[in-house]
């Protein structure tokens, strides 16, 4: 992350993380403004490609077993 703003809590400037854009509009870019609650830290043992799958994935894997669900926030 470039920069956190003044209520983020759980990141810091120079943090490895992902954000769950599919509930945002989705979209790939190298940079986003994001909510701190769509954030993750990516795992250090993952590369920043393998970490971006992981929101859809889930999310993709949940709609299947529960349909869909409205997002908590939206």
């Amino acid at each position: 992350m470039d920069d956190v703003g003044g209520g983020v809590t759980q990141f810091r400037p120079g943090d490895a993380g992902y954000v769950d854009n599919l509930s945002l509009k989705g979209g790939f870019a190298e940079y986003a403004i994001a909510p701190e609650f769509a954030l993750a830290h990516k795992p250090a043992q993952l590369a920043f490609a393998e970490a971006s799958t992981i929101p859809q994935a889930g999310a993709i894997a949940l709609q299947g077993i529960k349909g869909p669900q409205p997002i908590a926030g939206y």
